[in-house]
């Protein structure tokens, strides 16, 4: 146990070191944020692009504008821009 608390005050001792362990940790941080960002962006633009898949089967079908929008948030002007 004492070498272990040697070595631990060593550590925290040593600006160089801890400068070292802080900037390890952040760039761990950004990285994790990068990849939750970029899932929850994935995974909003595949729900996107069901609800214009679905809007457009339901025009096919004839339903109306109202109910489509009502249903999948895509509004007539994007439904219409999008083809």
């Amino acid at each position: 146990m004492k070498k272990a608390h040697k070595a631990y005050q060593r550590f925290t001792s040593d600006e160089a070191l801890t400068d070292a362990y802080e900037a390890r940790l952040k760039y761990q941080r950004d990285k994790a944020a990068e990849i939750s960002y970029a899932h929850n962006e994935g995974i909003r633009q595949g729900s996107e692009k069901t609800n214009m898949e679905n809007a457009r089967k339901m025009e096919e079908k004839g339903i109306s504008y109202e109910v489509i929008f009502e249903i999948t948030g895509i509004s007539e002007e994007l439904l219409k821009a999008e083809k």
